[in-house]
């Protein structure tokens, strides 16, 4: 019993000596409940960047995919042109030629004396006359399909242009993100971290 009263006597001497001791215990609890509430906020903000880092990638994967198709629509639409500027070209060299071939038969025809030979030669003219038809018709519908695809190309290259520029503003947006998540990890001057 003396020695439980000596040890009362002793632990409220202690309160009197040392309080700074009991109130440092009690500040304790509330330097605990702020690092958690610091901590809290640091993991809903690694959560909210961790949100936009991933829509923004999904975003850019969605950007990429569409740019992939765009480019093998050009590169589909740029072998159509050329094969009919090929065509046009051929026909340039062909329908000088039917042209030539036709003023021939035209003076053949008027030196021709024999009537059965004319009319030969008179329906040998009418098959090129209508070649040479068939040939500036086809360059016509030509010439309309090579001003389609132009048209074509440069629209989907357009919208290739515009697909580069969103890849590019979504990259900015990205480091950006990644700029002010790095700027708040760092501890400005005088500011204590947990």
């Amino acid at each position: 019993m003396k020695r439980l009263l000596c040890l009362s006597l002793w632990a409220a001497c202690s309160f009197l000596i040392f309080p700074g001791l009991a109130v440092g215990q009690n500040n304790k609890q509330p330097d605990d409940g702020q690092i958690l509430k610091a901590l809290l906020s640091e993991v809903r903000q690694l959560r909210l960047t961790l949100q936009k880092s991933n829509l923004i990638a999904y975003r850019s994967q969605i950007t990429v995919e569409r740019i992939r198709a765009v480019r093998e629509r050009i590169d589909h639409l740029t072998q159509q042109l050329e094969g009919v500027r090929n065509d046009l070209a051929n026909l340039a060299l062909e329908m000088p030629r039917f042209a030539e071939r036709g003023k021939e038969m035209e003076n053949l025809i008027n030196e021709e004396p024999n009537t059965d030979r004319r009319k030969a030669l008179e329906g040998e003219y009418k098959e090129i006359k209508s070649s040479l038809d068939m040939l500036k018709q086809r360059e016509s519908q030509l010439r309309e399909r090579e001003s389609g695809l132009t048209q074509q190309l440069n629209s989907e290259k357009d919208q290739l242009d515009e697909l580069n520029s969103r890849i590019e503003a979504l990259d900015r947006e990205l480091e950006s993100e990644m700029r002010k998540e790095q700027t708040a990890d760092k501890p400005q001057p005088g500011e204590k971290r947990p």
